[in-house]
């Protein structure tokens, strides 16, 4: 019995998968900004699509646009990011929109092909979509969201492995008292 609890226990830990990334939020806001404000969120374990072959750009699909004076929102888009020799910063495109590129520092650090957004507060040029809306200086801040204190599934795994293995140890130890009782019963009879 002790073993079979033992060996589930185990798949549980070994089947247990980890909890999700956290969330990138992205804020630009200024009179540059389309006299409006631009909110933007995307998993932080992004997979970056479309890498430029001279390693000046990638972009991230999918992302949540939740707020902006230039998109009809909510609706997903994209973000592509740039390095120092295409101005830096970022440009947003989707929502049936002309893309709007915000010009600031770069944006990401490490490779590439497994970049990492820098968090904080950037202060750049926002050029709008085909200059419909005026352009000029804007702020963009880059905050995360951590993930709420949910236990990941192995930390459950281990709670129930444990709570069995005390269960089972406490019916083997009453089966050997009982054992003991009858035992020493039967020699005083």
């Amino acid at each position: 019995m002790l073993k079979r609890l033992l060996f589930c226990a185990g798949l549980i830990l070994v089947l247990s998968t980890s909890a999700e990334a956290s969330i990138l939020n992205f804020y630009l806001w200024g009179p540059g900004a389309a006299s409006s404000s631009f909110f933007a969120t995307m998993p932080s374990d992004f997979t970056p699509v479309d890498i430029a072959a001279d390693g000046s750009s990638f972009a991230v699909d999918d992302v949540t646009y939740i707020r902006g004076g230039f998109f009809p929102c909510p609706c997903t888009g994209r973000l592509t990011f740039y390095t120092p020799k295409h101005h830096g910063g970022v440009e947003i495109s989707g929502g049936g929109t002309t893309p709007a590129h915000y010009e600031t520092a770069q944006l990401f650090s490490g490779p590439i092909t497994h970049p990492v957004i820098d968090l904080g507060t950037y202060d750049g040029v926002f050029i709008a979509p085909d200059n419909f809306y005026s352009g000029g200086p804007a702020t963009i801040v880059i905050t995360e969201t951590p993930d709420p204190a949910v236990p990941e599934p192995a930390t459950g795994a281990m709670l129930l492995a444990g709570a069995l293995l005390l269960f089972a140890s406490r019916r083997k130890l009453n089966r050997a008292r009982i054992s003991d009782n009858v035992q020493s019963g039967l020699s005083i009879a």
